[in-house]
């Protein structure tokens, strides 16, 4: 999965759950991704939803 698919399924995802962005976020949002694309690579995600998270 790209950086920017990344990006904009992390963004939606907050903008879906009605909570403000936090940076506690981050393992929440990598089970989710990890449930919904099983071969995603986890330390990518982790980086790019600190990122955007932060």
């Amino acid at each position: 999965m790209s950086d920017l698919l990344l990006k904009r399924e992390i963004r939606k995802m907050v903008r879906e759950s009605g909570f403000e962005k936090n940076s506690k976020m981050v393992c929440s949002i990598l089970k989710v991704l990890n449930m919904k694309h099983k071969n995603i690579d986890t330390n990518k995600a982790h980086k790019i939803a600190s990122e955007v998270l932060a």
